[in-house]
């Protein structure tokens, strides 16, 4: 069993740093980064996230109906992570709206005034009850935005 959850654990870090997926025509310019050294993998009861090193998740205060986490590199979020049973996907722009029933994966890509691009993603869980999203977010980080996109993209629903 532990070898097991330790091949998943390895796989699940090989994929989330991955290269960066080919352009296509209408997407904007982005620097070549070198692939993301898996260094952490955080767990909750609800997903996982594989960063680079230095970065941790923050455990939030309970709220309403739902949690927000955080990834963060000191005191700079990189990632936002929603979970609970009614999120609003994207977060910003005219195709905002509550997700069907039953949740579907999904994904955006947002072009910020600033010109930074952060990607958003939708991932639907096994749970009949709570919660049944998990909706996913890179924030805009000047400088290291393929860090946070990357972050995002590999994060997984257990």
């Amino acid at each position: 069993m532990r070898k097991r959850f330790g091949a998943s654990l390895m796989l699940l870090a090989m994929t989330a740093c991955r290269a960066p997926e080919p352009l296509t025509k209408d997407d904007p310019p982005v620097a070549e980064a070198a692939p993301l050294k898996p260094g952490l993998v955080m767990l909750s009861e609800a997903f996982a996230v594989v960063s680079p090193e230095g970065f941790s998740l923050s455990k939030p205060d309970k709220q309403m109906d739902f949690d927000i986490y955080e990834v963060r590199k000191g005191a700079t979020p990189y990632v936002k992570i929603y979970v609970g049973n009614f999120p609003t996907f994207p977060t910003e722009g005219e195709e905002r709206a509550a997700p069907s029933k039953p949740i579907v994966r999904d994904s955006a890509r947002i072009t910020h005034p600033s010109g930074l691009t952060t990607e958003e993603f939708l991932l639907p869980t096994t749970s009949k009850d709570w919660p049944r999203a998990i909706h996913v977010w890179a924030l805009e980080v000047p400088g290291d935005q393929e860090v946070a996109n990357r972050i995002a993209s590999g994060i997984t629903a257990r």
